[in-house]
């Protein structure tokens, strides 16, 4: 019986990855014992408390967030304890910074004045994360109108539909933590993801289910009878951590910044053959979803150390509780009220014109007229663009920051006129073959101040990956939902839509645009760069230099739960009291 409990758990939670969404997925904690009712009782203490802002000023009081209940992960369980256990020296909701031991000092004090340029997840984050921690001059610029980045909210009828970030699920304990202080309401994906299959012979196209296509990729791919698919599944799951830790040397945080400990062996392939030769083959169906189904490519192609930064052990075993979710007002709202909760110095639409850092300090130049003085820099926007901000990069952040591969990732909102032939209380429906044959990446650089794009890969049609029947999932009054496609750049927003329409009016559906956001999605170096050119340990070792941190997805990984992570491992090992 618990068996086919945790199987239909696994199918919901396999189901319901999609892209951009892996950009935010949050861990909810059950009531209980253990340390997910140790969150739960920390964050409940925090509500209402009004983190001061600069100059005495108190942040906005939200009332206790609404999350959804769940299995609590073991009480010995060795990952992310600072979000499982937010209050331990360290964590997420313990507001005191570590002891400076002898010989250290931080990079700035709670004094200083620090300038956060960027209003991503990561800027907004990162500000949050001083502001509460008694460093009261921070100022956030933001050169569009709003926060969040690629947290983008598109309203239809006042009810939030997600444009960027939108699951909650498996490793994402801190985003959580802070979600539930702020007011927020998780809304469970409860149905299992629907899989479109070729009638053939000119019949209508049928619908599948997700295990069963999970069992059937295994015996075809890799002579898995499907009988014993979820026993291998569950075994092959205990042993990916141990292995999991043996390449990345590492358990209090998601990104390993001691290069010593990880073993760059290992990391030296893509992330389907670490797989393959630890024989955890019965995994790679799973990671159809979890990998390419999330915008992050195929797993045949995936450089192993992103494969297993975004795989990680907290998300892997809670699959199997079936937990996936959205927020109900949408991720943009979250990164809103928690700059509202920290009474951050936000500037919207103040856009940076050029930065000039010294040993004395950093002047921000505005691009509306005007300088400000600041002691130190926190860059959050994405590279390779912003590094033209800069009018001293040095050498090494030219290299390291100068090109990035990305994936382009759209997702479209629509306006929906019934289920078609899809059952009507659907909520994920997804083209899983196009998943393993669609490919798209490019290599963005910055040449003599100019950002260029070049094509490396591109197969695929364009057509879509994932329906996502927001009003399915979040119960709303307005018929309407998204859609995500793997695109090419150059691809036309006439082209996208012709290839939606082409597919969905199969199944009957018929849509009408009503906005759509194509994203530079991913960025990530080759294995060589990770491998023989160590790029993500040298731009931690390049941390605290010329009164810089960077941060983002650029520097750990496209994720809010790995872009907090990183944070607040910087945070911790950069400043003391």
């Amino acid at each position: 019986r618990r068996a086919a409990q945790m199987a239909g758990g696994l199918a919901t939670a396999v189901v319901a990855a999609s892209w951009l969404c892996a950009l935010a997925a949050a861990s909810a904690a059950a009531a209980g014992r253990g340390p997910a009712a140790a969150l739960r009782g920390a964050v409940g203490a925090t509500v209402g408390a009004g983190a001061r802002g600069g100059g005495g000023r108190a942040g906005t009081h939200f009332a206790k967030g609404r999350l959804i209940e769940r299995d609590a992960l073991p009480d010995d369980w060795p990952y992310l304890r600072r979000c499982l256990d937010p209050r331990s020296p360290g964590g997420l909701l313990n507001l005191s910074l570590p002891l400076c031991g002898a010989g250290r000092t931080p990079d700035f004090s709670t004094g200083a004045r620090v300038a956060v340029v960027g209003g991503g997840p990561a800027g907004t984050s990162m500000a949050k994360l001083l502001k509460d921690r008694g460093f009261a001059h921070v100022t956030l610029f933001e050169a569009s109108d709003r926060l969040g980045g690629k947290s983008r909210r598109f309203e239809v009828d006042g009810e939030a539909h997600e444009l960027g970030t939108c699951y909650v699920s498996g490793k994402y304990e801190c985003i959580e933590a802070w979600a539930e202080g702020v007011g927020m309401t998780e809304v469970k994906v409860d149905k299992d993801r629907l899989i479109a299959l070729d009638g053939g012979n000119g019949s209508a196209p049928a619908v599948g289910s997700i295990w069963d296509y999970l069992a059937e990729h295994g015996q075809r791919h890799y002579d898995i009878p499907a009988e014993d698919f979820f026993t291998r599944f569950l075994q092959a799951r205990q042993e990916y951590m141990s292995h999991w830790s043996a390449t990345m040397g590492e358990d209090e945080y998601m990104f390993p910044s001691d290069p010593g400990s990880v073993d760059f062996d290992a990391l030296n392939q893509t992330f389907e053959s670490w797989l393959l030769g630890r024989k955890l083959e019965v995994l790679v169906p799973f990671v159809v979803f979890a990998s390419a189904g999330m915008g992050y490519g195929r797993a045949d192609e995936m450089p192993a150390y992103y494969g297993l930064t975004w795989m990680h052990p907290n998300f892997l075993f809670e699959v199997t509780t079936g937990m996936f979710a959205m927020f109900e007002e949408g991720y943009e709202t979250l990164w809103e009220r928690l700059a509202a909760s920290s009474a951050i110095d936000v500037r919207l639409g103040t856009a940076v014109r050029r930065i000039h850092r010294s040993g004395d300090g950093v002047d921000i130049e505005l691009a509306g007229g005007g300088r400000e003085a600041f002691d130190w820099l926190v860059m959050a926007s994405p590279m390779p663009q912003a590094l033209s901000l800069l009018s001293d990069a040095t050498e090494e952040e030219l290299e390291l920051f100068g090109a990035y591969n990305y994936h382009e990732l759209t997702i479209s909102v629509f306006d929906a006129n019934g289920t078609g032939a899809l059952p009507a209380d659907y909520e994920l429906f997804t083209w899983a073959d196009r998943l393993v044959s669609q490919s798209t990446y490019y290599r963005m650089s910055l040449r003599d101040g100019r950002v260029e794009r070049e094509m490396y890969d591109s197969s695929g049609d364009d057509g879509p990956i994932t329906i996502r029947n927001d009003f399915n999932i979040k119960g709303l009054k307005h018929d309407a939902l998204a859609v995500l496609t793997l695109s090419r750049p150059n691809t036309t927003d006439a082209e996208l839509t012709a290839a939606t329409d082409r597919d969905v009016g199969r199944y009957g559906l018929q849509l009408d645009l009503l906005a759509r956001k194509r994203w530079d999605y991913m960025p990530f170096y080759s294995v060589q760069e990770v491998v023989r050119d160590r790029k993500p340990w040298r731009i931690w070792d390049l941390q605290g230099k010329s009164r810089t941190w960077w941060v983002g997805s650029y520097a750990s990984f496209e994720s809010v739960a790995d872009v907090l992570d990183y944070n607040l491992q910087l945070l911790n090992r950069r400043l003391c009291q």
